[in-house]
C-alpha cells in the first residue's frame, strides 16, 4: 500500500514538471518568434523604403534625358531649319546600371551583417534554453527560466541596425535628385545660347547646331560624378551595420552567459537525497 501511494506521489511529481517544462518552453519560444517578428517588420520596412527611394533616382536619371528630347524638340519647333541629330548624344542608362547594382549590394551586405548574425543569436538561446532545463537543472528552471524571456536579449533588438539604414536611402536619393536637377537646369543653359546668334545669321546658327551635341554631351558626362555618391553613402552604412550588430550581440551574449552562470551555480547547491536519492535537495535544507 505504501509502495502504491510513493508511486503516485512520484507520479504527480514528475507531471507537474512536465507541465512547467512545456509552459516555461512555449513563453520562450514565443519571446524567440516575438523578436524574429519584429526583426522581419524591420526588414521589410528598410526594404520598402529600399525600393521607393532606388525609384526615386532612377526617375531622376530618367528625367534628364526626357527634359533633354523636350528641350531638342522645342528648338526644332522654334527653328525649323536646324539640324541638330541626337545620335551624337551619351546615354544615362549607365548610372541607372549602377543605382540597381548598389541597392542589390547593399541588400546582400545587409543579409551578411543583419540577418545571419540574428540567427546565431537565436541559437544561443535555444541553446541557453536546452542547458537550463536539462535533468541536472530541472531544480534551478523555474527560477531562472523568465530571464530567457527579457527584452534586453531578444533577436528583435537588431531591428535597430535596420532603420538607420532607411536615411542612407534618403541621402542617396536626394544627391541624385540634386544633381539632376542642376543638369536639367544646365541643358536649359545650353540651349538658351541659340538666342546668342542674330535671326539672319545662318553661321551662328548652324555653329550652335554642330556644338550642340558635345555641349549637351558635358552634361550628361557630369551625371558620372554621382558615382562615388552611392559608395559614399553605402560604406558608411555597411560599416554602421556592422558594428551595430556587434555591439547588440556582444551585450546579449554577455546577458545570456550570466543566466547560464547562475543556473550552473544553481544546479550546484542541490544534491542528491530522499528514497534511493531520487531526489534533489538544497544543499542549505535541513
Amino acid at each position: 500500500m505504501n509502495n502504491s501511494i510513493f508511486l503516485i506521489l512520484l507520479a504527480i511529481a514528475s507531471y507537474s514538471q512536465a507541465l512547467d517544462w512545456f509552459l516555461l518552453t512555449q513563453q520562450n519560444y514565443a519571446a524567440i518568434q516575438s523578436g524574429l517578428s519584429q526583426l522581419n517588420a524591420a526588414a521589410a520596412l528598410m526594404h520598402r523604403s529600399m525600393v521607393e527611394q532606388q525609384n526615386l533616382a532612377l526617375a531622376a536619371v530618367d528625367g534628364l534625358t526626357v527634359h533633354m528630347n523636350r528641350s531638342l524638340a522645342d528648338l526644332k519647333h522654334r527653328y525649323p531649319a536646324t539640324n541638330v541629330t541626337t545620335d551624337r548624344l551619351d546615354g544615362t542608362e549607365f548610372y541607372a546600371g549602377f543605382v540597381r547594382s548598389t541597392t542589390d549590394q547593399f541588400r546582400q551586405s545587409v543579409t551578411n551583417n543583419v540577418m545571419v548574425p540574428a540567427q546565431v543569436i537565436v541559437r544561443d538561446i535555444l541553446d541557453a534554453m536546452n542547458d537550463l532545463f536539462s535533468e541536472r537543472n530541472r531544480n534551478c528552471a523555474e527560477r531562472y527560466a523568465s530571464n530567457l524571456v527579457q527584452p534586453s536579449i531578444s533577436v528583435g533588438r537588431l531591428k535597430d541596425c535596420l532603420i538607420t539604414n532607411i536615411p542612407f536611402f534618403r541621402g542617396l536619393t536626394s544627391a541624385t535628385q540634386l544633381l539632376l536637377n542642376y543638369a536639367k537646369a544646365a541643358v536649359d543653359s545650353t540651349m538658351a545660347q541659340v538666342q546668342l546668334c542674330s535671326p539672319d545669321s545662318s553661321n551662328c546658327l548652324a555653329k550652335f547646331c554642330h556644338d550642340l551635341p558635345d555641349q549637351l554631351n558635358n552634361i550628361i558626362n557630369s551625371v558620372g560624378n554621382l558615382y562615388g555618391t552611392p559608395s559614399m553613402f553605402s560604406q558608411s552604412a555597411v560599416a554602421r551595420n556592422q558594428e551595430c550588430v556587434a555591439l547588440i550581440t556582444t551585450d546579449i551574449q554577455e546577458t545570456i552567459q550570466e543566466i547560464r552562470t547562475n543556473v550552473t551555480n544553481c544546479a550546484a547547491s542541490f544534491k542528491p537525497c530522499g528514497i534511493f536519492g531520487i531526489f534533489q535537495c538544497s544543499v542549505t535544507d535541513t
